[in-house]
């Protein structure tokens, strides 16, 4: 069930990745590069990229959820139970060896995540949410990097280089069972964010309520004075 929940994830990327390769096929993107350009070449078409971006919130805000109901996936609230932890990291076990597979130094962009990610969303050794989220975004940061550096490299700014990865995927640059792969990686990554976030609110949830209390001025045994019992000595 919880693997089922991840996978949905990937929906909405593979889904954008889907729509670009038609925008190049109907002539809507005039040059689909199949390697990476300098910053002159890449200016973004503003129209293209803002209906990329669209599909992909589109398909986020409200085709995932409703396949999530399709294929009985419960409230997301109940993904701080284990088993939405070992779901993602199995998940992510599996979309790692693939990169291994096919490039074992990509794959070592996911080993900080593989670490790091069990520990934060372990019931066991689950730590709150701030330094959880900090973890979080540590896993993050490897691919993060690379993208910088393609990014100084062809001296693209974040808009340029959204759209040049638009372009290497509507070119073939970047293959659909790459795109595919990744889409499993971000998946997991959102799964593993959600479960972070809920954190907190399972160790409140969790939390034994005191309900039965005495008097507020009752101060304990023999408050108002020695018991019967002292008297007695």
């Amino acid at each position: 069930m919880w693997v089922r929940w991840v996978l949905v994830g990937a929906v909405p990327v593979l889904l954008t990745a889907l729509f670009a390769l038609a925008l190049f096929g109907m002539g809507l993107i005039d040059a689909a590069p199949d390697a990476p350009v300098a910053g002159a070449a890449a200016a973004p078409s503003l129209a293209a990229l803002g209906c990329v971006a669209l599909v992909l919130a589109a398909g986020w805000i409200w085709l995932r959820p409703w396949l999530l109901r399709v294929v009985g996936v419960p409230r997301e609230r109940d993904a701080r139970s284990g088993g939405a932890a070992t779901a993602v990291m199995l998940v992510l076990c599996a979309a790692a060896l693939v990169v291994w597979l096919g490039n074992a130094y990509a794959a070592l962009l996911l080993v900080p995540a593989l670490h790091l990610w069990l520990w934060t969303m372990a019931p066991e050794t689950r730590p709150r949410r701030s330094l959880a989220l900090a973890l979080w975004a540590v896993g993050m940061l490897p691919p993060l990097l690379v993208a910088y550096a393609y990014a100084r490299q062809f001296g693209l700014d974040p808009l340029e280089l959204a759209w040049m990865a638009t372009l290497l995927v509507a070119g073939g640059g970047i293959s659909l069972f790459a795109v595919l792969v990744w889409s499993v990686v971000l998946a997991c990554s959102a799964a593993a964010l959600a479960i972070v976030l809920r954190a907190d609110d399972e160790q409140s949830a969790t939390a034994t309520p005191i309900t039965v209390r005495g008097p507020a001025t009752y101060a304990g045994p023999g408050s108002l004075g020695g018991t019967e019992s002292a008297l007695r000595r």
